[in-house]
């Protein structure tokens, strides 16, 4: 016979899961929504910016957690470099079981 039996058995953990991005993109946001709504984990997303310059989109509201992280960006000629200098702090918060850049 167990120890635990007839006891309630303790309901499984949520695994822990960071999304990290440069920006909220209005395309990605149903789908971050689903991820949101499974049961099985616990998700945060993880922002250099709300939005990329020149980008035109609206971004709507965004119906899961998320964090823009402080830092500074670079153009450089065409291309832009974030540097979320918070972003390690974030994490380090959130104790994240799986990170996904």
């Amino acid at each position: 016979m167990s120890k635990h039996a007839g006891k309630d058995e303790d309901p499984p953990k949520r695994i822990r899961v960071a999304i990290v991005s440069t920006s909220i993109a209005p395309y990605a946001i149903p789908e971050g929504e689903r991820l949101a709504n499974r049961p099985q984990i616990t998700t945060r997303h993880f922002f250099a910016r709300r939005k990329e310059p020149g980008r035109e989109w609206q971004i709507p509201e965004v119906p899961f957690p998320y964090e823009i992280t402080a830092g500074f960006t670079i153009r450089l000629n065409r291309s832009i470099a974030y540097f979320p200098l918070t972003l390690p702090i974030r994490l380090f918060k959130f104790k994240p079981d799986v990170i996904i850049v």
